[in-house]
């Protein structure tokens, strides 16, 4: 019986019960199938998640996933080219049409992969048809890959969203690609870069970096200058090679009104026998009652008394030292600026 003769409360429940794989070729069938899926997904926008990896899968222009508490499904973009040698058989693959491209599909455990003569548009189709079908902003995970350039895709996002949800940063610095990459990720919400950010990375340090969050990994060129041109509300570092005077100039310029939009920076690896030439020439008061939260995935132990500091304006900063202590048994010490606004 066609689906569309059924009473339209059996017809969704038809649906909801359909596995990802399903659902994805259902909505290629035609318009009416698309908008029965998309009416469904509009009740649980704030249980998924869309992410695109570009990069990182050989001889593939990037992957798109969606995530919600129930379903991790994966799709894959790659060339045509592929499908000499994909050990897949001629019945096993479906023909489909998005935004009038053809291509070649073929359901796995929890993936299907597709097939296109021009990966980028395949993405780009892709891209547009899933983000319409959730109604939701998308991440990006970027990966080295020397067959496909991910700038592309970036600039194809940008052009449909406003913002980028979150970007994770795989990506050598030494590639020649990188700073046209960074120039793309201006307007991410969550910035992070994973990996150990090496000396080549020097050449774009005087960028100015503006996001609701911001993390880097080791990164042993950041100086207070560099600080300075951090204007986010969230900025974490795992590793980097500042000193005490560096975070008392740092806490010296927040007073006369730098980086207003912080909220809190945290730096690990931090030597405690440092802290109290970090207060050289600042006004402070130590307070014990301020308490820092710990994460989820770590413990943290305070070394120091919180210190109090007043900016010009009348807003508090605080400052905690904590020896922290991770799932794996890993100890380092910490240093936390929380501005209370």
């Amino acid at each position: 019986m066609p689906i569309f003769k059924l009473p339209g409360l059996v017809r969704e429940l038809i649906v909801e019960r359909m596995s990802f794989d399903d659902m994805f070729i259902f909505t290629l069938c035609s318009k009416r199938c698309f908008d029965t899926v998309r009416k469904i997904f509009r009740f649980y926008k704030d249980e998924y998640q869309l992410s695109v990896n570009l990069g990182g899968i050989e001889h593939a222009c990037g992957s798109l996933l969606v995530e919600t508490p129930s379903i991790r499904q994966l799709i894959t973009v790659s060339s045509m080219e592929k499908l000499e040698w994909a050990p897949f058989k001629k019945e096993e693959l479906f023909p489909g049409i998005l935004g009038g491209t053809p291509f070649m599909g073929v359901r796995e455990n929890l993936s299907t992969s597709t097939f296109w003569e021009d990966p980028n548009t395949g993405m780009k189709v892709l891209l547009l048809h899933i983000t319409e079908l959730f109604n939701a902003t998308i991440g990006v995970y970027i990966y080295p890959s020397k067959q496909f350039s991910p700038l592309p895709i970036l600039n194809f996002i940008n052009e449909r969203q406003k913002t980028i949800q979150f970007a994770k940063v795989y990506m050598s610095p030494c590639d020649e690609r990188y700073e046209a990459v960074l120039d793309c990720l201006n307007h991410v919400k969550d910035l992070e870069f994973p990996l150990d950010m090496v000396t080549c990375i020097l050449k774009y340090s005087n960028r100015k970096w503006q996001h609701e969050k911001l993390k880097f990994g080791w990164a042993p060129w950041i100086k207070n200058s560099h600080l300075m041109r951090m204007n986010c509300n969230s900025l974490e570092i795992r590793s980097c090679s500042v000193q005490r005077k560096d975070l008392n100039a740092y806490l010296k310029a927040w007073i006369d009104g730098a980086v207003p939009r912080l909220e809190h920076f945290s730096l690990l690896r931090v030597r405690p026998h440092t802290w109290n030439s970090v207060f050289r020439g600042i006004l402070h008061q130590e307070n014990p009652d301020r308490v820092l939260m710990n994460s989820l995935n770590e413990t943290r132990r305070p070394v120091k008394t919180p210190v109090d500091i007043y900016r010009n304006d009348g807003t508090i900063g605080t400052i905690f030292c904590s020896l922290v202590e991770s799932q794996l048994g890993l100890r380092s010490f910490r240093f936390d600026f929380v501005v209370w606004k």
